[in-house]
């Protein structure tokens, strides 16, 4: 009988001791997943971050550029034109590069959009404005 305590005993150790590494484990494991889940906030953060100042660089390169006019607003002496100040072979030059088609360089939401793929992906440097507009953010 004696035994048979002293085994019960042991066992009844045993299972508390794998309850807590049971318990030890499943907080460590909550601990990390909140990590992981941190981790991909702040990328979600960040990403949200940047695009907002992509955005706001390019508003500010189109107040800098025509001060918000897009139909009929020509620039350059006439080589450029509208809200962004796209000229033609710049314009069509980039659209092929991405793969755009059906686009219309005088088109105000065309422009745009190639605009923001193009600040995007590092061409900002092909307005002039563009160092300007993206310190006026940046402050």
């Amino acid at each position: 009988m004696d035994k048979l305590i002293v085994i019960l005993e042991k066992g009844e150790r045993s299972i508390q001791a794998l309850i807590v590494a049971v318990t030890v484990i499943a907080l460590v494991g909550m601990f990390l997943n909140h990590r992981v889940k941190m981790k991909a906030l702040d990328i979600e953060i960040q990403k949200t971050k940047q695009e907002l100042a992509l955005n706001n660089t390019l508003k500010v390169m189109i107040a800098l550029e025509s001060s918000g006019r897009h139909d009929g607003c020509w620039g350059d002496g006439g080589a450029a034109y509208g809200w962004l100040q796209f000229h033609k072979a710049t314009f069509y030059f980039y659209s092929k590069k991405y793969g755009l088609t059906g686009v219309d360089w005088q088109n105000k939401e065309d422009q745009f959009r190639l605009a923001y793929m193009m600040v995007r992906d590092g061409y900002g440097r092909e307005w002039t404005v563009y160092k300007r507009a993206k310190k006026l953010v940046e402050f």
